[in-house]
């Protein structure tokens, strides 16, 4: 969420977000000033009102305790009206675009920045998912809706699944390694490693309480209905905290897992529970280091995984709402001769802290909205890409890179006969 001061004093940077992402139609900022200014105007009324209350002898038998107290009333209803379509109209105004944050034109290629890695040749056409289901580690079980296609996955992928999440978090939780991508991503960072965090224990209480600050009216989530995501949770772990400023950086793991998966007719993943998050707090003038910290970790972690990568710069229309920066970092699929999202790190600056009141309380004894930013590194996406990438050209096995040997029990899967 936006500052609504801000959002008044730089209309036309504002404007120039919602236009930018294609949101014109949707968020109408002379609206929602104006609802601003009538919140205020009833503020100030019932300010004015109670102060004139307190003037009022307690022995008073004039009746105008009564009158004010009526008036009151009427003035909190009203004002408890237009506060939530006051709040409805900024959870719908989008973060501003950082400076280097392309327009997005069709007609322009994305905004390539490094390339990793060498591109492997291979003699199969077939994708990832087609050789995933002969190797008899996923199977079609239905529509998912949208024509997506319903999968469900089998002991052995749910094995390689949880040995590439458990690499990447022991690589995250070394200080030896940290030290590296730091030196990789030559910035100027504090080397603090990554905390694990367990979200489903607490997920729905959290989400509860998030929604409920924005809406009075919600009672309950039925747990059984709603499964709550990392992307749902992460922003709010240190909801209403007042930190210090040596407590940040701070930068947690979060990993979502489910046996069903959803492919596209294109083979592409749709699932988001089998996603690992990262999900970093830092400073406001360390948000850019952090988030090229993040893109470099996780370049990092496909290096050791030995998978050829690209790094893009993603434009305006592909940003989400809270999003003022973001990166993609795809790996090469030899089927398809191009390059498929693995991995999207994005920056939302103050965005999320301001609506969670994540806060940091500085030496000079002022006080900040913490800055974050994340990385989705999507599992699924990464095994596709495995599978495309190492198998021989008999297609008789996968070989596994040797960064997950220590958690697999073969270095390679063979075909089931």
């Amino acid at each position: 969420m936006l500052d609504i001061l801000f959002i008044k004093e730089h209309r036309e940077i504002v404007e120039r977000a919602i236009k930018a992402k294609g949101l014109a139609l949707s968020v109408d900022l002379k609206e929602l000033i104006d609802i601003y200014e009538n919140r205020k105007s009833i503020f100030d009324k019932i300010k004015e009102l109670k102060g004139s209350l307190v003037l009022i002898p307690e022995n008073d038998t004039s009746g105008k305790k009564l009158i004010i107290d009526d008036s009151l009333n009427k003035l909190n209803e009203e004002y408890s009206l237009v506060d939530k379509k006051y709040i409805k109209a900024m959870l719908e105004v989008p973060n501003i675009l950082s400076p280097d944050t392309p327009i997005s034109d069709p007609e322009l290629k994305p905004k390539i920045l490094r390339q990793n890695g060498n591109k492997k040749t291979i003699k199969s056409e077939k994708s990832g998912r087609e050789i995933m289901s002969e190797f008899g580690l996923i199977s079609k079980i239905g529509q998912g809706g949208t024509d997506n296609q319903l999968m469900i996955v089998h002991s052995e992928h749910l094995f390689l699944r949880k040995s590439i999440a458990s690499y990447i978090q022991y690589v995250l939780e070394s200080n030896d390694h940290i030290k590296k991508i730091i030196e990789r991503s030559k910035i100027d960072i504090n080397p603090r490693n990554f905390s694990s965090i367990e979200l489903q224990s607490t997920a729905t209480d959290v989400i509860l309480k998030r929604t409920a600050r924005f809406d009075k009216d919600v009672k309950a989530i039925d747990k059984n209905i709603y499964f709550v995501s990392s992307e749902d949770v992460s922003p709010a772990i240190l909801m209403d905290k007042n930190l210090e400023e040596d407590e940040l950086p701070k930068r947690y793991i979060s990993f979502d897992s489910d046996s069903k998966i959803f492919f596209d007719n294109e083979g592409h993943v749709k699932n988001r529970f089998s996603k690992l998050e990262l999900r970093n707090f830092c400073l406001p003038e360390y948000s850019i280091q952090e988030q090229e910290f993040l893109v470099n970790a996780v370049e990092y972690l496909l290096e050791g995984l030995e998978i050829a990568n690209e790094v893009t710069l993603i434009p305006s229309a592909e940003l989400g709402l809270s999003e003022n920066r973001a990166i993609l970092i795809s790996g090469f699929r030899p089927s398809k001769n191009n390059c498929y999202p693995l991995a999207r790190v994005a920056l939302s600056t103050s965005f999320e802290s301001r609506r969670l009141a994540i806060k940091v309380k500085r030496v000079d004894e002022g006080i900040d909205l913490v800055h974050q930013c994340n990385a989705i590194i999507d599992i699924e996406s990464i095994i596709e890409n495995l599978f495309e990438n190492n198998i021989d050209d008999e297609m008789r096995f996968l070989s596994l890179p040797r960064a997950l040997g220590k958690y697999m029990t073969a270095d390679k899967i063979s075909r089931k006969k």
